[in-house]
């Protein structure tokens, strides 16, 4: 896991310019415990946020839309 070092399952999102993203996983199950990290520029990730702490049920299409959104409120994928 980013910026703590420890294990996790993930998903590992790299995008033009050098920017990066890791969604993860306390266990192998898209209904655990979820954080969302950013790294601008090839710098490393230095803040996990929870993500979808609310949701109790996620499904694939909602954690894509969600990471779309969070992606776009970063103006990673062009201005707002």
């Amino acid at each position: 896991m980013p910026v703590v070092g420890s294990q996790c399952w993930q998903i590992l999102g790299e995008l033009p310019g050098l920017r990066r993203f890791w969604l993860c996983f306390d266990q192998p199950d898209i209904n655990s415990r979820k954080t969302f990290a950013l790294a601008d520029s090839g710098k490393e990730p230095s803040l996990l946020e929870p993500f979808l702490i609310d949701e109790k049920r996620a499904s694939l299409a909602l954690l894509s839309a969600r990471v779309v959104q969070r992606l776009h409120g970063q103006k990673w994928l062009g201005p707002n």
